[in-house]
C-alpha cells in the first residue's frame, strides 16, 4: 500500500483555522440567535455573555475571512502568475466538477446497493468537490449576509434596501425585544420578536440625560431610545423586516405622526394581524 501525501503544511494550517472558526461562529451564533431561550442564556456566560460571544463570533468571522481570502488569493496567483490555470480548472488537480465525477458517483451508489464493485477515485472524489465549493456558497451566503449586518451604513451608500432584509432573514438574526408601551411602541406586544442590527452603537451609560431607554433585548442591548420632551425616537431593530412581523405597527403610527403617506395600507395587510393603530 502506498501513501500520498495531498495537503502541504500551509494547506493543513488554513484547515485547521478554517475548521476552529467555523465551529466558533457555531457555537456563539446559536445562542446570538436565540437569545430569548434559557439555555442561550446558559451558553452565552461561558464567553462572558451576550456581548462577549457577539465579539467571538465576529472575531472568527474575520478569521474565516481572511482563510478564504487567502486561498482565492493563491489560486488566483497560480493562475496569473504560474501560468497554471489549466490544472485548476482539468484534470485530476482540479475541483472543478468533471464529468468523470458523475461516473464515479453512479458507480459509487451501485456499490451502495451492491450492484457493482467498490470503485477507485482520483485525487479528490466528488462529494471532496462538493464540499470544496460548499465553502464558497457558505461564504458569500451567510458571510455576506454578516457583513451587511455588521457594517450597514457602509454598504447602504451603494446597496439597495431590499438586500438588508434579505440579508437579515438568511442570516436570521433576532431577539425578543421588551419596551415600555410608550410613543411609537404603545400598541407592540410585549415582548415582541426583532430583526436586529448588528452595529451597536448606543451605551445606555453614556445616553445624555434629555434621551430615556424605551427599549431592550433580553441580552440588555438597548433597542429603543426616545427624548423627553421631543417627539423623537429612535430603535434598533429593523421594524420592516419579515423577522420583525408586528414592525408596521410602528411604521403605521410614524406615518401618522408625521402626517404623511397612506398608513391604512399597513393597517390593511393580513398577514401581520393587527387592526389599526390610535395616533
Amino acid at each position: 500500500m502506498r501513501y500520498f501525501r495531498r495537503f502541504t503544511a500551509a494547506q493543513r494550517v488554513l484547515h485547521v483555522f478554517m475548521m476552529l472558526s467555523f465551529l466558533g461562529l457555531a457555537v456563539t451564533g446559536m445562542p446570538l440567535l436565540f437569545s430569548e431561550q434559557p439555555w442561550a442564556r446558559v451558553v452565552a456566560r461561558l464567553f462572558g455573555g451576550f456581548e462577549g460571544a457577539g465579539f467571538i463570533h465576529r472575531s472568527c468571522a474575520v478569521v474565516m475571512i481572511i482563510v478564504f481570502g487567502g486561498h482565492v488569493l493563491h489560486m488566483a496567483y497560480r493562475a496569473v502568475f504560474k501560468k497554471d490555470w489549466k490544472r485548476l480548472l482539468w484534470g485530476p488537480d482540479s475541483m472543478v466538477p468533471q464529468p468523470q465525477d458523475a461516473y464515479d458517483m453512479w458507480n459509487h451508489f451501485k456499490w451502495f446497493v451492491h450492484k457493482g464493485p467498490r470503485p477507485t477515485f482520483d485525487r479528490w472524489t466528488y462529494w471532496e468537490k462538493f464540499d470544496y465549493w460548499a465553502v464558497f456558497w457558505g461564504m458569500f451566503i451567510i458571510g455576506g449576509s454578516g457583513l451587511l449586518l455588521w457594517f450597514p451604513v457602509f454598504f447602504a451608500h451603494f446597496l439597495p434596501g431590499w438586500m438588508f432584509n434579505v440579508a437579515t432573514l438568511v442570516h436570521g438574526e433576532a431577539s425578543s425585544v421588551r419596551h415600555d408601551a410608550k410613543g411609537f411602541l404603545a400598541s407592540m406586544p410585549l415582548p415582541f420578536p426583532a430583526a436586529r442590527y448588528h452595529s451597536l452603537c448606543v451605551d445606555a451609560g453614556t445616553l445624555p440625560p434629555e434621551f430615556t431607554v424605551s427599549a431592550l433585548a433580553d441580552d440588555g442591548v438597548v433597542m429603543g431610545i426616545r427624548h423627553k420632551m421631543l417627539p423623537i425616537e429612535g430603535v434598533q431593530f429593523h421594524p420592516e423586516s419579515v423577522l420583525t412581523p408586528d414592525g408596521p405597527r410602528i411604521l403605521a403610527r410614524f406615518l401618522r405622526r408625521c402626517g404623511e403617506g397612506e398608513p391604512e395600507i399597513l393597517e390593511s395587510r393580513r398577514d401581520f394581524c393587527f387592526k389599526g393603530v390610535a395616533a
